[in-house]
């Protein structure tokens, strides 16, 4: 091969690649944006359904309260017991939170443990021992927690002055690193009477949701 041609080759390799460079960084940069773009109008879908859903929820509800002759104030006033009990209930983050809510719970509701409600969400907490008989609270070592969010109450019967509820109550678990996190949906039945005292409650709780990162 002639010195030129020598020379000329890595004149014309870099060239080359540079080229190809600008060609992937064009095509990445074109693939960012068609994400970018997907993921809002995606975005948008979600919000537009959401509120879809809103309205055909509240078209449902209003049919619901006038059907069963309920008043709108007093649901208002039953749906912050049910909050309440899902905040009381399904919020921890360690341990002693989770033992301090399902006594809380029991107290609150007139619950035994062996309850429907109790067996589902807040069964015993769970002890891991050791090779040497040390005990060690596995909600700490595994970093569990929950968190409720807000209930989605939806009338059902109304008998006398009991009205009787079904409750769908996302709840969140975070990764011990903070990094994911996922949701599932809690469904509660209540019956709620005019001083807010609970009761025939039950509920169980669905499937996870796939873990989220953040």
């Amino acid at each position: 091969m002639t010195a030129w041609k020598k020379l000329m080759f890595p004149a014309v390799g870099a060239a080359v690649f540079v080229v190809v460079g600008i060609v992937s960084g064009v095509t990445i940069v074109s693939q960012n944006a068609q994400r970018a773009e997907a993921a809002a109008t995606l975005s948008r879908i979600a919000g537009e359904n959401a509120e879809l859903e809103r309205v055909a929820d509240a078209a449902i509800a209003e049919a619901t309260v006038a059907d069963l002759g309920a008043r709108t104030d007093r649901i208002a006033a039953d749906t912050k017991v049910i909050q309440d009990l899902a905040d009381r209930s399904m919020t921890w983050a360690s341990n002693a939170e989770y033992s301090d809510a399902r006594e809380s719970t029991m107290r609150a509701y007139g619950l035994q443990e062996t309850s429907t409600f109790m067996a589902s969400f807040l069964p015993p907490a769970p002890i891991t021992v050791d090779a040497e008989g040390n005990e060690y609270a596995f909600i700490d070592a595994a970093g569990l927690n929950s968190r409720s969010g807000t209930a989605r109450v939806n009338l059902l019967n109304v008998e006398g002055a009991v009205y009787a509820y079904m409750a769908l109550i996302p709840v969140t678990s975070t990764s011990s690193d903070g990094l994911g996190s996922a949701t599932n949906i809690a469904t509660v039945f209540v019956s709620v009477d005019p001083a807010g005292e609970v009761s025939d409650l039950t509920g169980f709780a669905a499937t996870a949701a796939p873990l989220t990162t953040r």
